[in-house]
């Protein structure tokens, strides 16, 4: 086990692995009821944490750890909380255009609860077959590969980590409307985030652009909030079509599509300007890469 300090990055990197370890296993548990829904959001934002520290690791030491053979049963629990968690979601966007269609709110909220019920017993079956050396046993590894690199090294890969993520994050971003491109954007912004964290917790604040971190929060809640209502608006789709729940009743539901179209479409503006700036604040001579 690497010494408990927090004072460098070897030990930041392990505490941040730590904390969010312990984030799953106290969400794991947190059965049925009022309580699971924010615990299953808490649960995924930690895999995603622990994910980011896994990548570091195989970045570190690749003939060591493979990150996909280490995640394989946390993901396993990420995937089964995903759908539930989506369903979550849509139901607070439903009702965030509550006062411009209310008539058609309660059967969208019928429908997303239905899901929600198949979805459920899901997640209850993987959350309960969870076991914790899913997230023990790589910590050893991770412990021992922490132990074995010197300071120096593990900064060099970590900055290195996060400009790959930050140019990869600038290079996917789309000129034009494309989810699943701009939901990778969205995934490299979070792991630089993350890293940038990790450097900045260790002491290492000096080797960011001022006022990068921040910004990449703000991008971050822009991208998420862009999320939420993306998902929302693909399932609605989905029920419109021949063999949704909702066929034939588009007319109903033309001016929430509507308003759905519009902002999304604006928030992808919103954070294409957002990483364009935050490209700027972090790699002035890369900044152009996004359009």
């Amino acid at each position: 086990m690497i010494p408990p300090r927090v004072d460098d990055l070897r030990g930041a990197v392990w505490a941040f692995f730590e904390a969010n370890r312990a984030a799953v296993f106290t969400k794991v548990k947190v059965g049925r009821g009022a309580a699971q829904e924010e615990a299953v959001h808490e649960l995924r934002v930690a895999v995603k944490k622990i994910r980011t520290v896994f990548r570091l690791m195989q970045f570190v030491a690749p003939e060591r750890f493979r990150q996909k053979k280490q995640i394989a049963d946390l993901r396993l629990l990420f995937r089964a909380a995903g759908p539930l968690r989506e369903l979550q979601v849509d139901e607070s966007v439903v009702w965030s255009y509550e006062l411009l269609h209310i008539a058609n709110h309660r059967r969208l909220s019928q429908l997303l609860r239905a899901e929600t019920r198949v979805a459920l017993p899901i997640y209850e079956a993987t959350r309960k077959a969870f076991k914790h050396d899913a997230v023990h046993n790589p910590g050893k590894l991770i412990a021992a590969i922490l132990q074995d690199i010197t300071e120096e090294d593990l900064l060099a890969k970590t900055l290195a980590l996060y400009h790959l993520r930050m140019g990869q994050m600038q290079a996917v971003m789309p000129p034009s409307y494309d989810a699943e491109r701009i939901h990778k954007a969205r995934i490299y912004l979070k792991e630089a985030m993350y890293l940038m964290g990790l450097l900045v917790q260790a002491g290492y604040a000096d080797r960011l652009q001022p006022g990068l971190l921040d910004a990449a929060k703000s991008t971050a809640e822009i991208a998420g909030d862009w999320h939420d209502r993306e998902v929302f608006y693909q399932w609605l789709q989905i029920q419109l079509r021949p063999d949704g729940r909702l066929y034939g009743k588009d007319k109903h539901y033309q001016l929430l599509l509507q308003d759905l179209h519009t902002h999304t479409r604006a928030q992808v503006v919103g954070f294409r300007k957002a990483v364009k700036a935050m490209s700027r604040i972090g790699d002035p001579e890369t900044a152009d890469v996004v359009q």
